[in-house]
């Protein structure tokens, strides 16, 4: 099962694999034992005076037939971890099979 953990904070020199081993440790397991993850979401985070940029992700983490966690459950009922919606590859009408667009 895919899970969407929200409200990541990344900062800007940050490396990506330290977020991915806080996406899983919010979902009470490490990044080892997760099979894919990846970024669903990352957006700037520009509030304030310019002092405090960083950036704000959104991390799928795909965990193989295990039972949950308590970790995740408390997770899930607090609205910070979810169930990730099913991605399909973007499809343009039209278009050549094979082309980027």
């Amino acid at each position: 099962m895919t899970w969407r953990v929200s409200g990541l904070r990344q900062e800007v020199d940050e490396p990506d694999e330290a977020v991915f081993a806080r996406a899983a440790a919010a979902l009470g397991t490490g990044l080892s034992e997760a099979s894919t993850v990846g970024f669903a979401k990352r957006s700037v985070d520009a509030r304030g005076r310019g002092s405090d940029l960083h950036l704000v992700a959104q991390v799928d983490v795909t965990l193989d037939g295990r039972a949950m966690p308590k970790k995740l459950q408390r997770a899930v009922e607090a609205g910070q971890v979810r169930e990730a919606p099913p991605t399909e590859p973007f499809r343009v009408e039209g278009a050549r099979p094979g082309r980027v667009v």
